[in-house]
């Protein structure tokens, strides 16, 4: 003869069943909100290092570029301030400028535009050249100033679910290289 389960267990583990129907989507109610605002995060800190990276990459390979330009006086004795920075700061400046404008698309003096922000322009305050004087020649910063009044990305949805008054963002986003010349 052959065994049979029981019907009471079976409309037990049945109603079991029913008593957990919905659990997942109400966990996933709870939860949902959670897992975007992280994603929202992942995503623009991930754009705010992208741009940080082609900064930096910009001003190394402005440099770089503009390596034909350095005079022989700046290897070996101290470069006068003024005919150093007159001999590098235009063609470095330029160099740099190019490198951001192949990413965003940029022509003639616009930097062009970076996820929906407008760069500026080459002369402005985005692409800086610096004398240095420990030893480098100069150093070109390039950075995206007071980057909250202008995100990417809205950060209040963030900035407004954490505890305090500051902000989680940078206020700067910047990438900087060095001509190192002995």
């Amino acid at each position: 003869m052959k065994k049979t389960r029981p019907p009471h267990l079976f409309s037990r583990d049945l109603l079991i069943n029913k008593k957990q129907r919905g659990a997942a989507g109400i966990e996933a109610v709870f939860l949902l909100p959670l897992v975007l605002i992280l994603l929202f995060a992942i995503i623009h800190y991930s754009m705010i290092f992208f741009a940080a990276s082609l900064f930096e990459h910009a001003a190394k390979e402005g440099i770089r570029n503009s390596m034909s330009y350095v005079d022989e006086s700046c290897y070996f004795t101290e470069c006068d301030a003024t005919e150093t920075k007159d001999l590098f700061s235009g063609p470095i400046t330029d160099n740099t400028a190019a490198v951001i404008q192949n990413f965003t698309g940029g022509t003639g003096d616009s930097l062009g535009v970076l996820f929906g922000v407008d760069l500026g322009n080459k002369n402005g305050d985005t692409i800086d050249v610096k004398l240095m004087s420990d030893g480098d020649c100069c150093q070109v910063q390039v950075s995206l100033q007071d980057y909250p009044s202008e995100p990417f990305l809205p950060t209040e949805i963030i900035d407004g679910l954490l505890p305090g008054e500051g902000s989680v963002f940078p206020a700067h986003i910047t990438g900087s290289a060095a001509m190192k010349l002995n």
